[in-house]
């Protein structure tokens, strides 16, 4: 941008006809401003496009390694079978904001049990076994057959601890701090203790003990009716 020019006028005296001559400005004594470049102060603005989130991101992506939890709900032992007892963790899990990850119930029913039936069961079968807060629960499937959950697996899909004055805990299969399982620790199964194929309230269950950690009371503890409500655990694939 230029600024105005200033107006000035010419003075000619002639001194002793030597010609010489001044000049003024109007606007004072002096020459006139000589004209300058202003830079230009405007900012050269560039268009940044910002990407847009994903429609398919998971609500929560939840901790690293595979996710345990115990179901926050009790179920007689009619569970639909195996694929039923599937179908509820997964439900559990996705109601509570776990999504992009796959589910199973520690459950077992003639030959097909943990071992069997779930993805990459083994001592270096990918990534560790933790709690929904991250807490560690075992480094893998084989220190969890030798020596137990680290911790109580008391968490729920919802972050929060089951409550031991609402689930109790009795001896044998008295209370209702219990989890279907019919598995031993080592994820195989225990035998056709199962309610019938986990899809009949009149039979047998064999269940474990909630918060249990120590020998395999937390996989596999007692039987009971099959009309009584248990937990399930959760397993990601």
């Amino acid at each position: 941008m230029r600024k105005p020019a200033r107006a000035f006028v010419v003075l000619a005296t002639l001194i002793g006809g030597s010609g010489c001559f001044a000049v003024f400005g109007l606007d004072g004594y002096g020459p006139p401003a000589v004209e300058e470049e202003e830079e230009d102060a405007s900012v050269d603005v560039r268009d940044v496009s910002v990407p847009e989130a994903r429609a398919d991101a998971p609500v929560d992506a939840g901790p690293r390694g595979r996710i345990v939890f115990v179901s926050s709900e009790r179920f007689t032992g009619a569970l639909g079978g195996l694929d039923g007892a599937d179908e509820r963790c997964q439900e559990s899990a996705e109601r509570a904001g776990i999504s992009g990850r796959t589910f199973k119930a520690w459950l077992s029913e003639g030959a097909a049990s943990p071992s069997t039936r779930f993805a990459r069961f083994g001592a270096d079968a990918g990534p560790e076994l933790v709690l929904p807060d991250g807490t560690l629960v075992a480094e893998d499937y084989a220190q969890l057959a030798e020596s137990g959950p680290r911790v109580p697996i008391l968490l729920t899909e919802q972050r929060k601890s089951v409550d031991a004055g609402t689930s109790g805990w009795g001896p044998g299969c008295a209370g209702d701090g219990r989890v279907w399982s019919n598995t031993h620790p080592n994820g195989t199964g225990r035998g056709t203790v199962s309610c019938g194929g986990w899809s009949s309230v009149d039979a047998i269950g064999r269940a474990g003990v909630l918060g249990a950690t120590e020998n395999s009371s937390w996989t596999d503890d007692c039987s009971f009716a099959c009309s009584n409500q248990a937990h399930l655990y959760c397993f990601e694939q």
